[in-house]
This record gives C-alpha cells, sequence and structure tokens, in this order.
C-alpha cells in the first residue's frame, strides 16, 4: 500500500467513525502502526503521519469530550448555587409562613424537599447518556462508588424518583386549595392529607421500582453489544422489548394525570370564586383568586423547566438513536436540575410575607 492510499483510507475511516462517535458521545483515537514480522509497532497517534506497510487501528474510549467537561462544570456550579439558596428559601418558609396559608407551606416544602434531595444526588454524581447503547456512565465526586452496580442502579432510580414525587406535590396543591375554597364546611385534617400523598407517593415508588427491576440490564446481557463502551461506572437498561415499552407508557400516562389533575381543580376553583360574587366578601375573594394566580405562577417554572425537560427525557431515553440524543439528554438533564433554583426564588418573591421577610 503506497502512503497516499492509506492516507486516504485514513481520512475515510476518520469521517465513518467520526459520525459514531458523535452519536455515541465519545473520543476516539485513530493509531496508525506500522507491521512487522512478529509484532506491531506504534508508529503515530496523527493520522496525518502514515508509512507504507501501515495499518490503521481505530480504538474507542469514553473521554469526556469539550461539552462533557462543560456539563461537569454547570451541574458542580448547579450545586454550589443551589443548596445554599435552596436552604434560604426553607428557612424563609419555615420562619415567617402566616397562619392561613400554613397548609399551603407544607406543599411548598414538600416539593423543595424532593428537589433538593435531587440537586444532592447531583452535587455528588454526574450521570452522562452513552446513546444509541440504552446506558448510562457515572462520574463525580462518588465517582468511585459507580463501578458498584447496586449504587448505581440504585442513584438513577431515586432521581426518576425524586423527580415524580415533586409532580406529585404540585398537582396535590390545586385540588387541596379548590376543595378548601369551594368546600369550607368540608374540614379536612391535615393528617389525613398527609395520609393520601404518603400513599401516593408508596404507590408511585413501588410501581416504579418493579419497573425498573425490569427494564435494568446487565452489562454482561446487553443485547447490542456492538453499542457498548467499557464497562467501568456503566449500567444498562433493556433496549427494547415490553418492560421497556410499559414503563414509558407509563411515565407519559402519570404525566399526562398531573397535568389533568392540576388543570382542572384549577379551572373548577376559578369557576368557583366567580360563582360566589357577591355571596362572599370581595376582600376576601381577591385574596383567593391572587394566591390561586400565585400557584400558577409558581407552578410555570417546574412545568417548563422541569416537566418538559422530563418530558423530552423520556423521549430521548426510548429513541436513543434520534439525532443529538445523547446532547439534548445532557440539556435536559441540566435543565431539571437547575429550575429548582428558579423555583426557590419566584416563592419567596412571589408571595408578599416571604418577600417582606427577604
Amino acid at each position: 500500500m503506497t502512503s497516499y492510499e492509506c492516507k486516504e483510507r485514513t481520512k475515510l475511516y476518520m469521517e465513518n467513525y467520526l459520525l459514531y462517535a458523535n452519536r455515541i458521545c465519545t473520543s476516539y483515537t485513530l493509531l496508525c502502526v506500522k507491521e512487522d514480522k512478529d509484532h506491531i509497532n506504534y508508529v503515530s497517534r496523527d493520522p496525518n503521519r502514515v508509512y507504507q506497510n501501515t495499518t490503521l487501528i481505530i480504538v474507542k474510549a469514553a473521554m469526556p469530550r469539550t461539552y462533557q467537561i462543560l456539563y461537569d462544570r454547570i451541574l458542580d456550579a448547579t450545586a454550589i448555587i443551589d443548596i445554599p439558596v435552596k436552604l434560604f428559601a426553607l428557612y424563609i418558609v419555615v420562619r415567617n409562613t402566616p397562619k392561613d396559608m400554613r397548609h399551603l407551606s407544607l406543599f411548598l416544602m414538600t416539593y423543595m424537599f424532593w428537589n433538593f434531595a435531587a440537586n444532592i444526588i447531583f452535587a455528588f454524581v454526574h450521570v452522562y447518556p452513552l446513546f444509541p447503547a440504552e446506558c448510562f456512565r457515572f462520574d463525580g465526586i462518588v465517582g468511585a462508588l459507580a463501578d458498584n452496580d447496586v449504587f448505581s442502579y440504585s442513584v438513577l432510580y431515586i432521581l426518576i424518583l425524586c423527580s415524580m414525587n415533586a409532580g406529585v406535590v404540585i398537582a396535590f396543591t390545586f385540588p387541596y386549595r379548590y376543595i378548601a375554597f369551594a368546600h369550607p364546611t368540608l374540614k379536612i385534617k391535615p393528617i389525613y392529607v398527609f395520609g393520601l400523598y404518603t400513599a401516593a407517593n408508596i404507590c408511585v415508588a413501588s410501581c416504579l421500582g418493579y419497573l425498573y427491576l425490569l427494564w435494568a440490564v446487565s452489562y454482561d446481557d446487553y443485547p447490542k453489544k456492538e453499542d457498548l463502551l467499557e464497562r467501568t461506572a456503566l449500567i444498562c437498561l433493556k433496549p427494547s422489548g415490553w418492560e421497556k415499552d410499559i414503563i414509558f407508557i407509563c411515565l407519559f400516562t402519570f404525566v399526562l394525570c398531573l397535568v389533568v389533575i392540576g388543570v382542572t381543580s384549577s379551572v373548577l376553583l376559578l369557576r368557583s370564586i366567580h360563582s360566589k360574587k357577591g355571596q362572599m366578601h370581595e376582600k376576601l375573594l381577591k385574596k383567593h383568586k391572587q394566591i390561586l394566580w400565585t400557584l400558577i405562577v409558581i407552578t410555570i417554572i417546574p412545568v417548563v423547566f422541569g416537566g418538559i425537560p422530563f418530558t423530552l427525557l423520556t423521549i430521548y431515553m426510548y429513541e436513543p438513536r434520534l439525532l443529538y440524543a445523547a446532547e439534548m439528554c445532557m440539556i435536559m438533564i441540566v435543565l431539571i436540575a437547575n429550575h429548582g433554583t428558579l423555583n426557590a426564588v419566584a416563592v419567596v418573591v412571589a408571595i408578599k410575607p416571604y418577600r417582606q421577610a427577604a
């Protein structure tokens, strides 16, 4: 083989592999080696330095690319900013909630708790999608623990559970406000609300856990071996099958139910407020309406920066071979990780007693 032919072959391999490497979010190394009779001597990593009788070897490596390093830094910055902001917001809510807003504040604090729990995990563990393989690599401060499959699978399960439970809290807030306003004679004890919410959490955790165990697959049993990278700190999920279909149907149904509950309760509450004009003091009606719109404004942030990214993340996990799926997945994770900070600021700014206390 002439030097020119080898160079052209090298260029062709580079172009073809670059397309594949971009899709799986890994860097790649091209090795040009010169063959002897009994062994192969390393010549160069530079594909432009090729010689006669050389062979091109492509070595895949899961080394971070530039945007993965940026992804790491953004998650680190998120942890540094989010934790003190969230603690400050929780302090303001606990210390400065008026008596007539005490029950509402429990919903706000519970939502902050689930979001805070997820951010604590993101502070120590970073999750990288390795599409088109249905796998994730774990890195971060406690990256050494990620070699333990139980730890890694548990981290991913807890992150999904925190997101879902946070959604449940938001959805529960609106029907509670509707019942409290439209049916004031129906005295609902807080313990009943807490019990119902706890039952919902247990139901979500149990169903998710069962389906998650069916969906998970070990590295050795992963069916599409050609998509896999090295085994270090890697967990995989079944790339196809009824288990995958069922869990994604359940996730979309879950999101749809939350949206229906929130929208329906808000519409019913608005209708109830309008229907009681002339029957209730105008100042009290205005206060209830203001609380509702404050809730809607506060909820917009979790929906836009949490719910929509969660839905898109679900789509990309279901179809990991979509163009730029891994990169989009990282963007969605960053949005989900940061929306809690925006929400905490919105709560303090939008609600007058908290704004005055801050």
